[in-house]
């Protein structure tokens, strides 16, 4: 029987590793697909987009990663939903923060009205978690026309 459990804990650790593989090469390809869609309203790199991607970190470190790339003046969204719960990610670029006063910590608390939940962070990042996954796309279109005022 010991060896037994050796042998399944192994399994399900490898396993796991598979499946993390599985995931960064999800995100690589989410990652082109939404830097090629980019928007460019007032002068700034806009994204706002649900994703299915439902590992937290992995989605921050993709946010993170898709921030460096468009540089400056970039403010990107993510949604993502799972098991009736809603996630709302955002980065908005030290320039936008300083420059033009955006706080993602105060836009984050808005948007997650529409996911019903609550949420916060610092004015380069936050994030929101709600019950209302429905209200995604309510939020991603909120934040799209915040940016264009």
């Amino acid at each position: 029987p010991v060896k037994a459990i050796r042998d399944l804990m192994t399994e399900v650790r490898e396993l796991k590793h598979q499946i993390e593989v599985i995931e960064l090469e999800k995100a690589s390809s989410v990652k082109s697909v939404l830097l090629s869609a980019a928007e460019n309203i007032h002068g700034i790199r806009f994204i706002s987009r649900e994703v299915a991607i439902s590992d937290q970190k992995l989605l921050k470190q993709l946010i993170f990663e898709m921030g460096k790339e468009l540089g400056t003046a970039s403010f990107i969204l993510l949604g993502t939903r799972e098991e009736g719960k809603a996630q709302l990610m955002l980065y908005i670029s030290e320039e936008l923060v300083q420059n033009r006063g955006l706080n993602a910590g105060k836009i984050i608390k808005d948007l997650a009205q529409s996911i019903q939940g609550g949420g916060g962070g610092q004015p380069f990042f936050a994030s929101a978690g709600g019950t209302q996954p429905d209200g995604l796309e309510e939020a991603l279109a909120k934040a799209k026309s915040l940016i264009a005022q």
